[in-house]
């Protein structure tokens, strides 16, 4: 009888970013990701290690440039995956975390989904003291939250029915237990960002 093959494959990283494996394990870990989010984090490591092996750069080449030339060339080898900057996020923060890329200026927010966005970030990690990745989590989900029911940054308006219509879309379109986390992120991000005591009415 054959053995059944789990999708959860261990993944080998070889060339410029090897000796950072075992903190970027533990750092996902720490992070709580699942273990086959995990793998495709490794995956992703090991395609950004072998790109900077071909010509020659360290990992400590890996600047913002550098990220974005990685995920046009991602692109345009026709992965249709962790393409964006924010897949990278996890990575970048391990590595300038342990001083092999410098801290980058910030990119200042301008519109104001940004600076809503920006200053939940800011509130994630000094009040809550989450890790870097898990607040990025939490602020996409309140970005996805903002396109479905305040575009333009105005969480004045907002009515209980709103946010339930909210949690129905992401029902719509991710795993089980999205639309939950993104119940607890609307109110969360709502409670912090209206002069309200609540958003309910």
């Amino acid at each position: 009888m054959p053995v059944p093959v789990s999708r959860v494959a261990d993944v080998r990283v070889t060339g410029r970013l090897a000796p950072f494996v075992s903190d970027f394990r533990v750092r996902l870990q720490e992070c709580g990701y699942t273990p086959l989010t995990t793998v495709n984090m490794l995956r992703l490591m090991l395609d950004v290690s072998r790109w900077l092996d071909d010509p020659g750069w360290m990992a400590g080449d890996l600047t913002g440039v550098r990220v974005e030339e990685f995920l046009r060339d991602r692109r345009a080898a026709g992965h249709t995956s962790s393409f964006t900057p924010r897949s990278l996020t996890p990575l970048i923060e391990l590595l300038t975390e342990v001083g092999v890329l410098a801290v980058e200026a910030p990119v200042v927010p301008c519109s104001s989904v940004e600076v809503l966005s920006a200053s939940f970030h800011r509130y994630l990690l000094a009040e809550r003291a989450l890790a870097g990745c898990t607040a990025l989590a939490y602020v996409a989900r309140a970005r996805r939250f903002l396109a479905g029911c305040a575009a333009d940054g105005d969480l004045g308006h907002l009515l209980a029915s709103d946010v339930t219509a909210a949690v129905q879309r992401e029902a719509g379109t991710v795993s089980i237990g999205s639309p939950q986390f993104l119940w607890l992120v609307s109110l969360r991000y709502t409670n912090l960002h209206t002069k309200r005591d609540r958003v309910y009415r």
